[in-house]
């Protein structure tokens, strides 16, 4: 072979090996980009699959509003709440603390001079003017309340020990509207005695709710005494969970959108008029 023909060879198998090089990185790349896409996709796909609505919220489990909202000295952006009903319809939630206290001018022994100082029940939101955010997504009108004897019974009739103290374990006492005999409402109070309600569980189930009932109705205040109140109210199902894992330290956080409206301003809308 001559000197021509040996480098003209050489420049063929050169451009060859440049070739293969060439295809061999293609084929790496779009291999390389087709993992990643699958890997985007099945991330996608897993987030759609995983999403969850308030509607898998157990019941006790704690709930937190990244509300900021102080009035009169009192500052709610850290209480938490907890599941007190679930439904497809409709979700309950509770106060896992004090809301607010009842003023010492209110007679706290009166049902109607509590009920008609919070205005909590049975009455209809009105948000005003400077609410940007239709509160319809977030939480159903009317169905503000305090915690009630129904209430109370219901979470008695969980018949788990670690979710009735879940809910009802605030040391404060706090009002309970007792409406089981409407033609004479009752304003009952009750505290949560750890020790005590221990003890007692050790007994049994039945033993825990039976203690707990005749503390309930038993229970005695001053006129001097802090006593407080628990909020309860309705939130719409379609609600997703942003965050956290229903526990007291990582509470279930709710959708951003709720956040603008500011569900405890809304509670108070007619003392701003």
């Amino acid at each position: 072979m001559n000197k021509k023909g040996f480098i003209a060879t050489s420049l063929i198998y050169s451009f060859f090996l440049v070739f293969c090089a060439t295809l061999a990185s293609y084929v790496a790349i779009n291999i390389h980009n087709k993992m990643l896409l699958n890997k985007v996709t099945d991330q996608i796909r897993e987030d759609l699959n995983s999403t969850k609505y308030v509607t898998d919220m157990p019941v006790g489990s704690y709930v937190k509003f990244n509300v900021k909202y102080t009035k009169e000295g009192i500052d709610n952006s850290d209480l938490k709440y907890n599941v007190l009903y679930s439904s497809a319809e409709r979700i309950t939630l509770v106060s896992n603390g004090i809301f607010l206290t009842v003023p010492d001018e209110i007679d706290k022994k009166n049902y109607n001079a509590i009920d008609d100082y919070f205005l909590f029940e049975e009455f209809e939101v009105y948000f005003p003017y400077w609410y940007d955010q239709d509160p319809a997504l977030c939480t159903q009108q009317g169905t503000y309340s305090l915690l009630s004897y129904a209430d109370f019974t219901n979470i008695l009739n969980t018949n788990n020990i670690d979710t009735i103290k879940t809910l009802l374990n605030v040391s404060t006492k706090y009002v309970i509207l007792n409406l089981k005999d409407k033609n004479n409402p009752k304003v009952n109070y009750f505290s949560y005695d750890p020790i005590k309600a221990d003890q007692e569980a050790l007994k049994g189930i039945t033993a825990y709710k039976d203690y707990l009932t005749n503390k309930l109705l038993t229970t005695n205040i001053t006129d001097s005494e802090t006593v407080g109140v628990r909020l309860v109210f309705n939130i719409y199902p379609n609600i997703e969970i942003k965050g956290g894992d229903g526990t007291e330290l990582s509470p279930y956080i709710l959708e951003s959108r709720c956040y603008k409206w500011e569900i405890i301003k809304a509670l108070f809308w007619w003392k701003q008029l």
